[in-house]
């Protein structure tokens, strides 16, 4: 693997990952700009405005069909916080030319399309498209307002936002709603221009590439030649993390009315000497990082007071983040025995056997990073915004240096910060069983409050050489015990049987449902809210025993999972374009004022999944 780095303009830098391990290219472009409280919700807003259409290709359907035509290759984009810099990343995947079966340039294809999505969007009248802003303002919405529903990430955010409660990274990364109202297709516009002027831009080519043709490729591209105006004045915040002094433990608690409890606790590192980011690593790999951490054996193998017990390490902020999901009447006693590793750390009551232990679970994880494209990407960017850029070669040499010694000291500079305690979704990733052209994985939960586990959402499941399975969402609930799903995962006749995988899933299916009483003389159309998502009870007629009842769903809402009137079970549900829920048919039903509808449809709860998984 070779990694290079050329400038194409000022504040513009083409990256190549330049590796034959995949039978696909992936292309990305990151834009890098300061996380302030005034942008942040801009940018969530117009990271998605900017995937709805070009001026060339004017609509989402137009951009999808032109990536149907180039061999099945997908889009795809999103922001995220790193340090106090926000990043907004595009993503574009595609097969490697190598492999097609005729000779064809896609790699400038595909690059041009990602280049038009970012450099060349659809304006009108002066600003973005009315119909997306306001399409995209009522998504992005229903992310900031469904964040609570994902108590395990909803945790976590609010320890942050306490630890850093007036910084930016306490920012939320999708915004507020009250910003988001004020926001108009004009001022977006003059925002992105700003943004395209000024920010800094990295672009990403992984695969087996020609170094000098892809150099060319992008430098000749028509939408970066226009780029001519660009006065790039934003350097990324490299920060140096300042002494925390912390006069006391501060403990915030927010009660909810949930089954399974949650302990977040925010730690400060205050540690800056040289190479203290790779002690940090291994202090909390021994402290959290998996089976064989003081957290998982003690909290929860031991004592057994928790159903997770884990940490991690922002190294960007020099903090560690300990997690735990626990039944509440545990409270006390799994907070005092996460207290306990603490000290423990402190007072160097580990082995060397923990420390190698701890090391070769990072190593391992680092070494891994070449085996997916997107991970290997996001580890050089990540580099790229660091002081200092450290090769996945040096990193790993550098963790296997890390003493008994460095690991106590840093233990002494550790400080408990802020604590959460929250509600949690229970998951349980269970077998992967592997037949000649199928797997079949089992899965078991519940979202405490919503309803009960459906499946995974865009499961996939990605073999150390790149291939990628993914399910053909054929689920099943049939012949497990606990009540679990059984969800099909096709091809698998290349699987090579006793490689580590990576499964990952966008989300949960969830079956939900949730009586609502229907009026035939009510005003309609009527919003009801459905565990933080909008349904839109359009209609209700009734005819010669027949009652329909029109409603709309949104995106996170997948399909009716078997809605009753009264007790008596629907016959027919309609869809519109997207598979959105349009309609739905009840017969021999009573003519009455009002009906009792238990609504029951999937809905998308975010939880999104990356685990390592290993067949047996």
């Amino acid at each position: 693997m070779e990694y290079v780095t050329k400038t194409i303009k000022q504040g513009i830098n083409l990256h190549l990952v330049n590796t034959k391990n995949f039978k696909t290219n992936l292309y990305a472009c990151f834009i890098a700009t300061p996380l302030k409280r005034e942008t942040v919700t801009l940018n969530a807003l117009l990271t998605a405005v900017l995937r709805r259409g070009t001026n060339t290709m004017k609509s989402q359907e137009i951009i999808s069909k032109k990536l149907e035509e180039m061999y099945g290759a997908s889009f795809d984009c999103g922001v995220e916080k790193t340090g106090d810099n926000y990043i907004i990343k595009f993503y574009l995947e595609a097969i490697n030319e190598e492999f097609l079966p005729q000779k064809e340039e896609l790699q400038a294809k595909c690059l041009d399309i990602l280049f038009d999505i970012i450099f060349n969007p659809l304006i009108e009248n002066g600003g973005f498209k009315s119909e997306y802003i306001d399409g995209e303002k009522r998504n992005v919405k229903q992310i900031i307002e469904s964040k609570i529903d994902n108590k395990a990430r909803y945790s976590l955010d609010r320890c942050i936002e306490e630890m850093f409660k007036d910084k930016p990274y306490g920012l939320y990364k999708f915004g507020y709603i009250e910003d988001l109202e004020k926001i108009t297709p004009q001022s977006l516009y003059e925002y992105y221009k700003e943004l395209i002027n000024t920010s800094k831009i990295d672009i990403f080519c992984s695969g087996a590439i020609d170094e000098s043709k892809t150099i060319e490729c992008v430098k000749n591209n028509e939408k970066i030649q226009k780029l001519i105006d660009r006065k790039p004045n934003y350097i990324v915040n490299n920060e140096k993390n300042e002494k925390v002094e912390i006069k006391e433990e501060n403990k915030v608690e927010d009660h909810m009315q949930v089954n399974q409890g949650k302990i977040v606790i925010g730690l400060t590192v205050n540690s800056n000497e040289e190479g203290s980011k790779f002690t940090t690593s291994v202090y909390n790999a021994i402290l959290g990082g998996g089976a064989n951490s003081k957290l998982f054996q003690n909290v929860r193998e031991k004592a057994s007071l928790a159903y997770t017990a884990s940490s991690s390490y922002v190294r960007q902020k020099n903090s560690i983040f300990i997690r735990c999901g626990i039944e509440i009447e545990n409270y006390e006693k799994a907070l005092n025995t996460i207290k306990e590793q603490l000290e423990d750390m402190k007072n160097g009551n580990f082995t060397q056997d923990d420390i190698q232990n701890a090391k070769n679970l990072i190593v391992e994880s680092v070494k891994s990073i070449s085996e997916e494209q997107d991970t290997q990407i996001s580890y050089y960017y990540g580099q790229e915004l660091s002081d200092k850029f450290t090769t996945i070669e040096e990193y790993a040499k550098k963790i296997e240096e890390q003493t008994k010694e460095q690991v106590v000291e840093l233990a002494k500079n550790i400080e408990i910060n802020k604590q959460i305690d929250d509600g949690d979704l229970n998951l349980n990733i269970d077998k992967l069983r592997v037949s000649p052209t199928m797997m079949y994985l089992n899965t078991y939960g519940e979202v405490t409050n919503i309803g009960e586990l459906q499946g995974l959402d865009n499961l996939r499941i990605i073999s150390e050489n790149g291939e990628i399975y993914k399910s053909s969402l054929e689920l099943s609930g049939m012949g497990l015990e606990n009540g679990g799903w059984s969800q099909t995962i096709v091809p698998s006749v290349y699987y090579d049987k006793g490689k580590k995988l990576k499964l990952k899933a966008d989300g949960v299916l969830v079956n939900a449902n949730k009586k609502i009483e229907l009026k035939i003389d009510d005003k309609y159309p009527k919003k009801i809210d459905y565990f933080g998502k909008e349904v839109i009870i359009k209609d209700v007629k009734y005819s010669k025993g027949h009652l329909t009842v029109k409603y709309t769903t949104d995106s996170s809402i997948s399909y009716d999972g078997g809605s009753e009137l009264d007790g008596n079970s629907a016959i027919s549900t309609s869809y519109e374009v997207g598979s959105k829920i349009s309609g739905i048919e009840f017969e021999n039903v009573e003519k009455k004022d009002s009906y009792a509808l238990d609504l029951r449809l999937v809905l998308k709860y975010i939880y999104p999944i990356n685990i390592e998984i290993e067949n047996r």
